[in-house]
């Protein structure tokens, strides 16, 4: 037990370079959201007197007490919950499908579905939005959570299909087979014995679809008005409302950043109890 930290300190002795590299790594990336957590419980005055200075002066929670109770901060959070969600939940359903279906059934049609997945990122989405807008507007879908919807899952519905792909292309089909031949259903195969184990890259492309939907800015802009706005365009209003509450917007971006951070260390331990499992146990 005694030669443990000794090693532990060879180990960081002879590696000192590439220690101190991967600290000024990890406090490069961890600075910002560190400037954005002290800002937000920090009165507008110390910030305006000394924005960088933030260990000085004293801390309050009074810009999240503004910001949940005078402006329309959890509309905008429910819209952007319910909106990523459903995106999140129909784009992985349909690109593990997708995947399915091409890497399964052989047809001389696979590989032009799968590059005109590619094409759509040809296409800026500042390209799309006027057109979608019109077509929305001609059907009375604009400003409607199913309108938003159908705009973002495109998108989010290719991301998901290149994300999930590789894992079922890489995947034997000798377990399938077994099974078909014991006498179970092309349904019972997809939903009992692979998504099981694709169950990684599921969880990928819904949380990839997710975050993507949660920042959209373009499309909800153009869409979406009143209480029904998603967190982005929301927190531009509150930006261009009112004189610039530097506390609450930090507060702002803290409760948004939130419940990203929460789903990614949810999901953490699915990616990593399920990465490389199986279908069979021996």
């Amino acid at each position: 037990m005694q030669k443990q930290p000794k090693r532990i300190v060879q180990f960081y002795s002879r590696n000192l370079p590439i220690v101190v590299m991967v600290v000024i790594i990890i406090l490069v990336a961890l600075g910002p959201f560190l400037l954005m957590l002290i800002t937000s419980i920090r009165f507008n005055a110390d910030i305006n007197y000394s924005p960088f200075d933030l260990w000085s002066g004293t801390y309050t929670f009074e810009n999240y007490l503004k910001l949940l109770s005078q402006t329309n901060f959890l509309e905008y959070a429910s819209s952007s919950i319910l909106v990523a969600t459903i995106v999140a939940l129909i784009s992985g359903c349909c690109a593990i499908l997708a995947s399915y279906g091409i890497t399964r059934i052989r047809s001389r049609l696979s590989p032009a579905v799968m590059n005109l997945s590619l094409w759509g990122y040809l296409f800026s989405p500042i390209m799309l939005v006027i057109p979608s807008y019109v077509l929305l507007g001609s059907i009375g879908l604009v400003d409607t959570y199913f309108g938003l919807i159908l705009t973002q899952l495109p998108m989010a519905l290719a991301l998901s299909f290149w994300v999930t792909f590789p894992f079922l292309r890489d995947l034997p089909p000798d377990i399938e087979d077994t099974a078909a031949l014991d006498g179970a259903s092309l349904y019972h195969i997809l939903i009992l014995i692979v998504a099981p184990i694709v169950r990684p890259a599921l969880l990928a492309a819904s949380a990839f679809s997710f975050l993507f939907s949660w920042n959209e800015y373009l499309t909800a802009r153009v869409l979406m008005s009143g209480p029904r706005k998603t967190l982005p365009v929301g927190l531009q209003d509150i930006y261009d409302s009112t004189v610039v509450d530097w506390g609450m917007l930090m507060a702002a971006c803290v409760l948004i950043v939130v419940p990203v951070l929460a789903m990614y260390f949810a999901l953490q331990r699915f990616y990593v109890d399920d990465w490389g499992v199986g279908g069979i146990k021996g």
